[in-house]
């Protein structure tokens, strides 16, 4: 059995990426001439996936690198969780928030990038704190 390298015209042909992932719907017909800026298709990584929220920036302080986020995504009734892995150092002038992006294991698949996701930061604790009853 003989192997030969893809050299030449055909390997302008095959294209591949720095991830595995799933091909997205095809954007040309085959025989169509493309260019190098051409988008030909997307290609989604499903697992992990990255979810990106913001909040407001009094809890800056409170919050980590690491900590856990609950979260659930419309049409779902399931709570999902991940961990923190970066925190914008900058407060956004319009919203008065911070943005924070968390890591979500996904490997069953049923969370898609781009749902709309709620979610949930649990701060903790101030051993310093003093609690106040609302009523007398």
């Amino acid at each position: 059995m003989q192997t030969s390298n893809i050299t030449g015209h055909n390997s302008r042909k095959r294209k591949y990426a720095p991830f595995s992932g799933t091909i997205g719907l095809r954007n040309v017909s085959e025989g169509a001439i493309v260019g190098p800026t051409t988008i030909m298709t997307t290609l989604q990584q499903l697992d992990p996936l990255k979810v990106d929220f913001a909040s407001p920036e009094k809890y800056r302080n409170a919050i980590r690198k690491g900590d856990p986020v609950t979260f659930s995504v419309a049409g779902d009734t399931n709570q999902y969780r991940g961990s923190i892995y970066a925190i914008d150092p900058k407060i956004d002038l319009a919203t008065r928030s911070v943005k924070i992006r968390a890591i979500v294991p996904n490997p069953k698949g049923t969370l898609f990038p781009g749902s709309f996701a709620r979610t949930s930061i649990q701060l903790k604790d101030n051993p310093n704190s003093i609690m106040i009853p609302s009523r007398p």
